[in-house]
């Protein structure tokens, strides 16, 4: 994360990332990204496939 906050859900977690956060998984993985914060969220991705 660069700038603002971003929760990551999974099946069985709620992940909250803020500036300065990284966070890595499988891309198989149901999950949902959302902005719940006034902030704009600024966030860079790097999808790599096996």
């Amino acid at each position: 994360m660069t700038r603002g906050r971003l929760t990551v859900d999974f099946p069985d977690e709620r992940v909250v990332l803020d500036a300065g956060d990284s966070i890595t998984y499988a891309c198989s993985t149901p999950h949902r990204l959302s902005n719940t914060s006034d902030e704009p969220a600024v966030a860079t991705w790097l999808i790599v496939h096996g």
